[in-house]
Formats: structure tokens, C-alpha cells, sequence
């Protein structure tokens, strides 16, 4: 089968956004994936006990985005990391970090934390890294058949660089990345809710 028809016969829509792409990994595949990830990271790391303020607030606010997204069939974890970081990840099949350094940020406001992982859940639901992959295999193929012919390694690493580091690195001088919220990147911090 050609790399063409390949991709051809794995595209699909994404959800919502009605955006064509490529994946060529079944959802059990990916929440495999998603799974060793997540207890890799997680034994690296200092982990937040259960009763944990922290965990309870993450796990109570992230089940009511996974049931308001209609994802209630994944077995959605939520994990918090005792670090200063600002950060929060969500890898396939629902396992949820959120480091501590952003709940202090957001000063532990549960509409803010909605937020932020509401846009964690969408990159569950729209299968970015099983589209993310996809991609990456088709550049590898596209790069080793380049070299078969023209033997241009230099120029097959330039654009595996280039297509690969750009649509999903951080802006240039921005360390943090696309997915940081806004108030992180320029260290401003939330207002505490008025009640």
C-alpha cells in the first residue's frame, strides 16, 4: 500500500472543529499509551495523597468536565504534583496532572481550574496525540524515502525539524509553551474571587 493510500484510508474528522487529519491508532491503543505515560511520569514524581486538598479539588472539578464533555467512559485519573510548576497535562484515556504551582497560581478557584482543564480534556476528545503520532510516522516514512532516492540526509533533517518543532513548540522566546495559560506566561496572577 502506498504512503498516499495509507494516509487516505486513515483520515477522519475532528470533533467539533469538523478539521480533517490522520490517525491511524485505535482509541485502545492510544489509552494504552496514555496509561504507561502517565505511571512513568508519576513515579518520578512527589504525587499529592487522595485526601489531599489539592487532589480533591482536581478530581471534583475534573469529573464534572469529563461528564459535562460526554466522556464519562474513559477512567479519567487526577493526580496532583506537589511542585511549584505551573502546569497541567492530559495524556489519552483521562489521566489528569496537575502540578501545584498552578493551583497556587489560580489561587485554588474552581472556575479557573475549569478552565484549564476543560482545554486538557478537548485534547483527549480531538485525539491529539494519536493525530500527533500519525503525523510523526508520515514525516518518518517521507524522510527515509527521500534519503532512498536522494540521498540528502542533511535536507530530510531540516525538515523533520522544521515540521515537527514548529506547529507544536513554544512561540519563540516563550519557554513555557502553547499550552500555558496566558496568566503564567506573563506572571500575572488571578485575582482571588470576590463573593
Amino acid at each position: 500500500m502506498s504512503m498516499g493510500a495509507y494516509y487516505l484510508w486513515h483520515l477522519n474528522y475532528a470533533p467539533f472543529t469538523g478539521r480533517m487529519r490522520m490517525i491511524d491508532m485505535s482509541p485502545e491503543r492510544e489509552r494504552v499509551i496514555g496509561t504507561i505515560s502517565f505511571n512513568s511520569f508519576l513515579a518520578n514524581h512527589n504525587v499529592l495523597p487522595p485526601n489531599h486538598p489539592s487532589t480533591i479539588l482536581v478530581k471534583r472539578v475534573g469529573y464534572r468536565i469529563a461528564q459535562a464533555a460526554g466522556m464519562n467512559d474513559l477512567p479519567w485519573e487526577f493526580k496532583v504534583v506537589d511542585s511549584p510548576m505551573i502546569n497541567a497535562a492530559c495524556l489519552p484515556g483521562g489521566k489528569v496532572v496537575v502540578f501545584n504551582g498552578l493551583l497556587q497560581l489560580l489561587n485554588y478557584r474552581e472556575d479557573a481550574l475549569a478552565v484549564v482543564l476543560a482545554h486538557e480534556a478537548a485534547h483527549v476528545l480531538a485525539r491529539h496525540t494519536a493525530e500527533k503520532l500519525a503525523f510523526t510516522q508520515l514525516l518518518l516514512w517521507a524522510e527515509f524515502a527521500v534519503n532512498l532516492v536522494f540521498q540528502a540526509r542533511f535536507m530530510t533533517n531540516w525538515i523533520s525539524a522544521l515540521a515537527v518543532r514548529l506547529p507544536y513548540g513554544p512561540p519563540a522566546g516563550d519557554g513555557g509553551g502553547p499550552h500555558r495559560p496566558a496568566a503564567a506566561r506573563a506572571h500575572v496572577p488571578l485575582p482571588a474571587r470576590g463573593r
